[in-house]
């Protein structure tokens, strides 16, 4: 990982799929039940360490729910990975609104700033019993599978419990040019 200074990544979605409760929870490991949605992009920057003691900054670009591509594009322009967070909980309902805008979203990044990785986060694990688990997880990997390679990888996570967050964010690290 050498050499990698700043390393950007851009998390994109539909309303309320946990995006900001994603960037609070790995940045300042707080979560809140209270739902406030985000009006304006914003950009968070940690530290990290790799356990070599390489030294590089991580920041994601906390984007709105709302379906303004311009000026996702804008922000989204010097992302090295994109996450894409979707409700597991809608996903159970076989509701897929939320995988559809975020798919927009993702091809439009895409088209307009070529062809960074991008993973699928199934948020709010800790909303689902473990057969609702299992159900989510083979869902967001067909959605994964049959998306022609839009989603290298889908993880299923709870900012609530912090699961599922480092595992997605080290796989993304490890795929970005």
């Amino acid at each position: 990982m050498s050499g990698l200074g700043e390393v950007v990544f851009s998390i994109v979605g539909a309303n309320k799929t946990g995006k900001t409760a994603f960037v609070k929870k790995f940045y300042d490991d707080t979560f809140t039940e209270e739902y406030v949605s985000s009006r304006a992009s914003q950009k968070h920057t940690k530290t990290l360490q790799t356990n070599t003691g390489f030294q590089f900054n991580l920041s994601f670009w906390d984007t709105p729910g709302e379906d303004d591509p311009t000026t996702q594009f804008v922000v989204t322009s010097n992302s090295r990975g994109i996450i894409c967070a979707v409700d597991s909980t809608k996903i159970l309902s076989n509701d897929n609104s939320d995988y559809n805008q975020g798919v927009r979203k993702v091809e439009l990044i895409k088209e307009r700033r070529g062809n960074v990785p991008s993973i699928l986060l199934a948020t709010k694990e800790d909303l689902l019993s473990e057969d609702q688990k299992h159900q989510v997880n083979e869902s967001i990997q067909k959605f994964v599978a049959d998306s022609d390679g839009l989603f290298i990888n889908g993880f299923l996570c709870s900012a609530k419990e912090g699961t599922g967050l480092q595992q997605a964010i080290i796989y993304l690290l490890q795929h970005i040019n």
